[in-house]
């Protein structure tokens, strides 16, 4: 536990002063670089970098090598490698789309699918059961489960994106979510995946610096599908290595950006809207419109901005500590996830139809 400690401090500090070099050489590289403040998810009234995945990148890299070289750690060392090596596709395609913007959604998510594929090659687990007998069946074979898996891992990371654009709400969302990945590995005893989740948090926490409250830097596609590339993958990592663990824990964790994800799927198909077209009707988006914006206009936009996440993370992390007080139920999890689901959608549609919704301007149907 102490060299993870180490690896997370190297990792911080890594990731710290990427992201500072990257806001002091801004003149040099904004035209590339910065996200505007226009367009309908825009919530933030400056142009501000969008690269923040560098910093995370190379904070993981080098809580990885702090490690390699000291050796101490067993394999885990070498098995976090191979994940970065894995990441590489979701990290470049995002960080494309962050540089051009005109890589579609579509490809990036065949980018994280491919992620997925080599993680499931070079780290030889993946997802072979949901504790569902009918479905296990299919995932006892190979190539479903390599389709399976690399499908979910995709749809995590681009959940992660999803959620992004409120200071400090994805980066919390990843922490919480590691938080409690780390505590089931805590309890099966699993030293290498502690290690892994205590190395992402650190570079993490160094980004989060620069990003809040304040929102002098933004995760970006590459940061939002790598980081969500990397915690998707240990949670798949986790059941897969022990087989007391339901899958369903691992979901838990990852609750939140999970259930907005397939909420917005399901009222764009409704409403026949393009799912991959962006709008501003994600519930982290009515809580800043309907709450948080009523409420506080006497402090400036970026403070309001980052009391999204404040007001949002006791339902982030009651669903992921539910994840891990029942970790070995999977019928107990499959109900909870319905259930706070249920709420989630509740909670979307009281916000969509207040009053101050539509003093807020919030027309299109949700």
């Amino acid at each position: 536990m102490i060299l993870s400690l180490k690896s997370a401090a190297y990792a911080a500090l890594a990731s710290f002063l990427m992201c500072g070099l990257i806001l002091l050489t801004r003149r040099w590289h904004d035209r590339f670089t910065v996200d505007g403040h226009e367009g309908i998810q825009k919530v933030h009234t400056d142009p501000t970098p969008r690269i923040g995945g560098l910093g995370l990148m190379l904070g993981v890299l080098i809580g990885w090598w702090v490690d390699e070289q000291d050796a101490a750690i067993g394999d885990a060392d070498n098995l976090l490698g191979w994940m970065l090596v894995a990441s590489l596709p979701a990290f470049i395609f995002g960080l494309l789309e962050d540089l051009t913007k005109q890589v579609s959604v579509r490809k990036r998510l065949l980018a994280t699918m491919a992620s997925g594929v080599l993680a499931y090659v070079l780290c030889d687990c993946g997802i072979t059961r949901l504790d569902l007998p009918w479905l296990d069946k299919a995932l006892a074979w190979a190539p479903v489960s390599i389709l399976f898996t690399a499908f979910a891992v995709a749809g995590v990371a681009n959940a992660y994106n999803i959620i992004d654009g409120f200071n400090g709400l994805t980066a919390a969302a990843m922490i919480v979510a590691l938080a409690a990945l780390m505590a089931i590995a805590y309890e099966v005893g699993d030293a290498k995946l502690i290690y892994f989740a205590t190395v992402y948090i650190g570079a993490i926490v160094g980004f989060m610096a620069w990003n809040y409250p304040l929102g002098r830097i933004f995760l970006g596609d590459g940061g939002a599908y790598a980081m969500g590339f990397l915690i998707a993958w240990m949670a798949v990592m986790l059941p897969a290595r022990h087989p007391e663990i339901s899958p369903w824990a691992s979901l838990m964790a990852c609750g939140y950006p999970v259930m907005e994800t397939i909420y917005t799927m399901l009222r764009r198909k409704l409403t026949q809207k393009n799912s991959g077209a962006p709008d501003a009707l994600h519930l982290h988006s009515l809580v800043k419109k309907v709450i948080i914006r009523p409420r506080f206009q006497q402090f400036r936009a970026a403070i309001r901005n980052a009391m999204v996440m404040i007001t949002l993370l006791p339902f982030i992390a009651l669903v992921a500590i539910t994840g891990v007080v029942f970790y070995r139920d999977t019928a107990l999890l499959m109900a909870a996830f319905a259930g706070y689901f249920a709420l989630y959608v509740l909670s979307h549609r009281a916000l969509f139809r207040s009053r101050f919704a539509h003093d807020a301007g919030v027309t299109s149907h949700a």
